[in-house]
């Protein structure tokens, strides 16, 4: 029987789209194209494999060189070779697509400074996969398919995404806005005093400055004595107070307030 094998393969044959020209070159080239395969994947299952063919690697070869093997034999040990394909194919590998994105982040998250940021994303693969998450450019440390960041503070706004990895490739889930709401911080007080004399044709302008999220709008308020009550000066919604033509009765205490 091997003799007849080495007349089939003498005049070329091709084994796993390679060429062999004689029947051990046939088996050579089987065995290393089914190694080739179990080497490159990174699945743990297939390690497994790898251990068996090494098991069988020098029994299977003896096909071709030991011609004290009967066909019985020889047919025993190409079926273990041929179960390893099998188990090899069942794997799902090779035919593996990359992850896909199945539920996504939401497009938007308004949240308060200190609270707890969650979020969750989820991807579908044959394969084993690895979440990442991402702020703007920023590699955060969760592994998971949910994202808790606790006590977010100001500087945490910004895209948040997350990508998902498998040995078949990669997907990119949509970003969420992540909108921090905080309180009017002030970055500039009014003067303690300011002095000008009535009539000014130039006028007085009083400037206060203060950040916030959501965007910040402005009270001014006005009363003649350090002792009287805030009267809200009506009209006014910016953080410049402006006084064209300054008079007498314009004199007193002036202060602004920033909201959200």
């Amino acid at each position: 029987w091997q003799t007849n094998m080495e007349l089939v393969h003498r005049n070329g044959s091709n084994v796993a789209g390679l060429a062999c020209g004689s029947f051990t070159d046939c088996l050579q080239s089987a065995f290393e194209s089914v190694t080739s395969f179990i080497e490159d994947t990174t699945l743990q299952q297939a390690r497994h494999l790898e251990q068996k063919l090494k098991a069988i690697k020098e029994d299977y070869f003896g096909i071709g060189y030991n011609h004290n093997y009967t066909f019985d034999e020889a047919q025993t040990i190409l079926s273990q070779f041929m179960q390893i394909v099998a188990d090899l194919k069942e794997l799902e590998y090779w035919c593996s697509e990359p992850p896909q994105i199945i539920e996504q982040p939401p497009a938007e998250v308004n949240i308060s400074i200190g609270d707890t940021l969650e979020l969750s994303c989820k991807a579908f693969s044959s394969l084993p996969v690895q979440y990442h998450w991402m702020r703007d450019s920023v590699l955060l440390s969760s592994a998971s398919n949910k994202l808790s960041v606790k006590n977010i503070q100001i500087s945490e706004d910004g895209n948040y995404f997350c990508f998902v990895t498998s040995d078949a490739g990669i997907a990119t889930s949509l970003s969420t806005i992540v909108n921090i709401y905080y309180q009017p911080i002030l970055n500039l007080s009014l003067a303690k005093s300011v002095e000008t004399y009535e009539g000014n044709d130039n006028g007085v302008t009083l400037v206060c400055d203060a950040h916030s999220w959501p965007p910040l709008g402005w009270k001014w308020f006005y009363r003649a004595v350090h002792t009287a009550n805030w009267n809200e000066i009506a009209g006014i919604d910016s953080n410049i107070l402006f006084i064209e033509n300054p008079k007498l009765s314009d004199e007193g205490w002036y202060t602004c307030m920033a909201y959200n």
